[in-house]
């Protein structure tokens, strides 16, 4: 599943598509990164930076790509998330 994925996810990397459906989001976006992580952080935010997409951006300190299994992220992470939850509410 998660091959199959990330193919159809490269290939509208790749000819434009994934940009473009970012321009439909109308939910809140909340990015949540760890500084480690093998994934720039800028990789994340600078397209929805370019398609005008409004979220908000949390780096986690001493954190790789599983901020929910790392010893020193998972608290924090999971409190973004209850954040997010009450807000939504």
């Amino acid at each position: 599943m998660f091959a199959s994925l990330m193919s159809q996810a490269g290939e509208m990397r790749g000819n434009g598509e994934l940009c473009c459906a970012l321009k439909e989001i109308k939910c809140p976006v909340t990015v949540i990164q760890g500084e480690f992580d093998s994934h720039p952080v800028e990789g994340v935010i600078e397209p929805l930076q370019e398609q005008g997409v409004a979220f908000d951006v949390h780096v986690l300190p001493k954190c790789g790509h599983s901020p929910f299994k790392e010893r020193f992220a998972k608290e924090t992470f999971y409190e973004i998330l209850r954040n997010i939850v009450k807000k939504q509410s």
